[in-house]
C-alpha cells in the first residue's frame, strides 16, 4: 500500500494515519468517488486505500449538470446509506499526462464557478476528507472547501507546480487533506471546488476514510411496550455505523433469540412467559454495543362479548347470534340486549353451536329488552377462541318501502352484564352493539338491467343482505348459479355493477344464505349478425318498454327492420339523427319476431327482464305473422314448449334460407321433423283455418 509522504506530515499524525489505514485494510471502510470518469474508471489506491482492487464510485455530471448517486459502496464492495449529489460540473475533461494516477486522466469542471458534491446520510463519526483536483497545466490547480451543513472548515489549494505530477502521493500537491472531520446525526457534507490560479475549478475525486474506529452509535433505543396476550408485538432499534451493522436479538440479556437478526424484532402470538426484558446486540468491524433493555409487560385481553350487524330477511326475520371470544377463563356470562320495540319484537332465543353444553335461562319481563344468564356445567369453562352462546330472534316491523336502522345493544336491564370464571370471580369484559338494517317487507328487492356501450345491472342499496349471483343461461335442467366476481358500487340509492355483454348470455339474480332471492331475474342475450343479411329475430327479454327504439336502442347506422302484419313494414336507422324512422315506437315484446339486416357485421344484445309465469300468445287463423317464444327457452318447439300445433298448420324458420314445417294430419307430427326454438330467433307461423288451439300458453319459471 502507498503511505503517505512523511515530509508534509507530522510525525504524530503519519503515526495514526497509519494505524487506522491498517485497520481500513482489514475492514474495507474507504468510500471513492471517482468525479468525471467515463472510459477512465479508477480502481485501486490513492493517497489512501486497501488494494489494488479497491472499488470506486463513478459520477458523471455533464451534460446533464446533474449527478446522483444513492447508496454509495465501499471499497470494498460493501453498501452504505451514504448518497451523492454533483452539481455546476458542466464540462468533462481527459488528458494524458505521462505517469499521473487514472483519477487525474479526467475531471469535471467549471469555469469562474463552483463545482459542489454534497454527500447525505453520513453515519455519525470523525472522518478523514480527501479531495482531489487537478487539470494537466501546472497552474491548473483547484481551491477546495469543506462545508459541514452551515459551518465552513476553510479552503485549501492544490499545487500550482509540478509536484502535482508526482508519483508519490503529496498532500498540497494533487489532494488536499481535512482531518478529524466530525459528522454528527447525518448531517450533510458539502465538499466546494473553487476556480484555481487559471479560473477553472476542477473536481477530480473524493476519499473519505474514518479517523477513528466507528463502532455503532444507537441514536434510538427500543422501547417499552405493553400488549395483551395473544397479542403482536414490535421492538426496534437505530443506530449508525461506518460499515454494515449486524444486530442479534436477545431475551433477558443471555437467551439469544435465533434469527432475531435485524434492526427490528416482530414476537408473534405473545404468551406469558415471553414478558421481560429484551435488548439487541449491534456490531460492525470496529466493534459493537448492546442497546438497554425494553420491557415487555403483557395482560390477559378481557372477555369479548359481541353481535353482528345484519338485515331483515323478506319475512321480516332478524337473527341475532351472541358471539364470545373467550380468554380460557370464562364460565358463567350474563347480559341483557336492548331494542326498540316499535321496529322489533322478540320471539324466541336457544342455545349457539359454540354453547358447550351450557343451561340459559332467559328473562323476558322488560319491555324493549331481554336477558339471558348461560353458565356451563360444573368448573367447565370456555376455549380460547370464538363462540357462538346464543341466537336471538326478533320479528321486524319494517317500513313499507324505504329501509331505516335500528340498534341492539348490550344492556344491564332485566339482567346485569357479568362475566365470570368458576369461582365466580368477576372477569373484565368488553361488549359491542350491532346495527340491524329492516328492509321492505314482503317485497324482494328487484333488478334493474339497462344498456350502454355495457350492461349495468342495480339493485336497492337496503338489499345488503343479498349477494348478485349469475348463471349462463335459465333454460334447462341444473341452471349452474355462482356468485359475481363483480363489485358493486353505491351510486344513487342503488348498488350498481357495470360489466361488458360477453360471451352468448349471462343471467342475475339476488339471493341470501337463507335462500331468498330477488324479485325478478334479468340479463342479456347475444345475436350475431352478419352484414347484409336479413336475420328472422324474436326478443327474448321484457324491458320497461318493448317498443323498437328500447329493444335495439343503438344498431349500426342504416340497419333495417322488418315488420309482418299481412304486409311488410319497414323502420331503418338514420345515419345522421341516429334514430329508428319512421319511428322507433314499433311494439316488440317477447314473442313477436320481426325480421333484422345490418349494412356491416354486428351483435345485437337484448337486454331486459326474464317474464316468468303463464303467458299467452294467439295465432289469427289463414294467415302468417311473425312469433317467437316469449322466454329464452330451449327445445323442442311442441314437446318441450308446449306450441299447439294442428293439423295443416305451416310454420318456416330463416337462417339465410328458409325452411318450412307442417303438421301432419295424419301422424300428427311436425314435418320432416319437430323444429327446434332458438333464442333470439322467431319464425313465420299459419295456423290452419280448420285449427281451434289459437293460444299458445308458456308456463315458465327460473328455478
Amino acid at each position: 500500500m502507498k503511505g503517505h509522504n512523511s515530509a508534509h506530515r507530522q510525525l504524530g499524525n503519519w503515526l495514526a494515519i497509519l494505524f487506522f489505514a491498517n485497520i481500513l485494510v482489514a475492514q474495507g471502510a474507504v468510500l471513492n468517488i471517482d468525479v468525471g470518469a467515463s472510459d477512465r474508471v479508477k480502481t485501486g489506491f490513492a493517497a489512501t486505500g486497501i488494494s489494488n482492487d479497491d472499488f470506486w464510485n463513478v459520477a458523471i455530471t455533464a451534460p446533464s449538470q446533474v449527478a446522483n448517486i444513492p447508496n454509495l459502496k465501499l471499497a470494498g464492495g460493501g453498501v452504505t446509506s451514504v448518497g451523492l449529489t454533483v452539481i455546476n460540473g458542466p464540462g468533462l475533461t481527459g488528458f494524458n499526462y505521462p505517469g499521473v494516477d487514472a483519477m487525474y486522466k479526467a475531471c469535471c469542471y467549471q469555469y469562474g464557478g463552483v463545482v459542489a458534491l454534497t454527500l447525505t446520510n453520513m453515519p455519525s463519526g470523525q472522518y478523514d476528507f480527501y479531495l482531489y483536483g487537478h487539470a494537466g497545466a501546472d497552474h491548473a490547480n483547484t481551491v477546495f472547501e469543506l462545508v459541514l451543513g452551515a459551518q465552513s472548515l476553510g479552503t485549501k489549494s492544490t499545487a500550482t507546480n509540478g509536484t502535482w505530477s508526482s508519483t508519490n502521493w503529496i498532500e498540497g500537491a494533487q489532494y488536499v487533506l481535512y482531518s478529524n472531520v466530525r459528522v454528527t446525526n447525518g448531517s450533510p457534507v458539502i465538499v466546494r471546488a473553487h476556480p484555481g490560479a487559471d479560473g477553472y475549478s476542477y473536481m477530480n475525486g473524493v476519499q473519505i476514510a474514518p479517523a477513528a474506529p466507528f463502532s455503532p452509535v444507537i441514536s434510538v433505543q427500543p422501547t417499552d411496550q405493553g400488549a395483551y396476550v395473544g397479542a403482536d408485538v414490535t421492538f426496534s432499534v437505530t443506530a449508525d455505523g461506518w460499515d454494515s451493522l449486524s444486530y442479534q436479538w436477545a431475551f433477558e440479556g443471555t437467551n439469544i433469540l435465533t434469527g432475531a437478526t435485524s434492526s427490528s424484532l416482530t414476537l408473534t402470538n405473545v404468551q406469558l412467559s415471553q414478558a421481560g426484558n429484551y435488548s439487541v446486540l449491534l456490531s460492525n468491524a470496529y466493534g459493537s454495543v448492546t442497546s438497554s433493555n425494553a420491557l415487555l409487560f403483557l395482560t390477559n385481553p378481557p372477555s369479548f362479548l359481541r353481535l353482528r350487524d345484519t338485515t331483515n330477511d323478506v319475512d321480516g326475520a332478524v337473527i341475532m347470534p351472541v358471539v364470545l371470544i373467550a380468554k380460557g377463563d370464562e364460565h358463567k356470562v350474563a347480559f341483557s340486549l336492548s331494542f326498540d320495540p316499535a321496529r322489533l319484537t322478540y320471539v324466541s332465543a336457544g342455545l349457539g353451536s359454540g354453547a358447550d353444553g351450557a343451561t340459559v335461562l332467559v328473562d323476558t319481563n322488560q319491555t324493549g329488552s331481554v336477558g339471558a344468564v348461560l353458565t356451563l356445567p360444573g368448573a367447565a369453562t370456555y376455549s380460547l377462541g370464538s363462540h357462538e352462546l346464543v341466537t336471538f330472534n326478533f320479528s321486524a316491523i319494517a317500513p313499507t318501502f324505504l329501509p331505516s336502522l335500528t340498534l341492539i345493544a348490550f344492556a344491564d336491564i332485566p339482567t346485569v352484564r357479568r362475566v365470570s370464571d368458576a369461582q365466580d370471580n368477576a372477569l373484565d369484559a368488553s361488549f359491542n352493539s350491532a346495527i340491524v338494517t329492516l328492509g321492505p317487507l314482503g317485497s324482494r328487492p328487484p333488478l334493474r338491467i339497462r344498456q350502454s356501450n355495457q350492461v349495468i345491472i342495480s339493485w336497492p342499496l337496503w338489499a345488503t343482505n343479498f349477494i348478485l349471483q349469475e348463471a349462463p343461461t335459465v333454460s334447462g335442467p341444473g341452471i349452474n348459479w355462482t356468485n359475481s366476481s363483480a363489485l358493486p358500487v353505491a351510486t344513487n340509492g342503488e348498488s350498481v355493477v357495470t360489466t361488458p355483454p360477453a360471451g352468448v348470455s349471462k343471467f342475475y339474480r339476488l339471493s341470501t344464505q337463507s335462500n331468498s332471492y330477488s324479485a325478478n331475474v334479468v340479463g342479456y342475450y347475444n345475436v350475431v349478425c352478419p352484414a347484409n343479411q336479413y336475420m328472422l329475430l324474436g326478443n327474448p327479454l321484457h324491458t320497461t318498454n318493448d317498443v323498437l327504439g328500447n329493444v335495439i336502442p343503438n344498431p349500426i347506422p342504416n340497419s333495417i327492420v322488418q315488420n309482418y302484419l299481412g304486409g311488410y313494414t319497414g323502420y331503418s336507422f338514420d345515419d345522421v339523427d341516429l334514430v329508428w324512422v319512421p319511428n322507433g315506437n314499433l311494439p316488440l315484446p317477447p314473442g313477436q319476431g320481426f325480421f333484422f339486416k345490418s349494412p356491416t357485421a354486428t351483435t345485437l344484445t337484448f337486454v331486459g327482464e326474464v317474464l316468468q309465469g303463464q303467458f299467452t300468445n294467439t295465432f289469427p287463423k289463414g294467415q302468417y305473422t311473425i312469433r317467437a317464444s316469449i322466454v329464452p327457452q330451449l327445445g323442442r318447439l311442441t314437446t318441450d314448449l308446449g306450441l299447439p300445433g294442428e293439423p295443416n298448420d305451416i310454420l318456416q324458420t330463416f337462417n339465410y334460407n328458409w325452411t318450412a314445417y307442417s303438421f301432419d294430419d295424419i301422424d300428427l307430427a311436425w314435418v320432416p321433423s319437430e323444429p327446434t326454438n332458438t333464442i333470439g330467433r322467431g319464425f313465420f307461423y299459419k295456423k290452419a283455418t280448420t285449427g281451434t288451439r289459437t293460444s299458445w300458453i308458456q308456463n315458465f319459471t327460473v328455478q
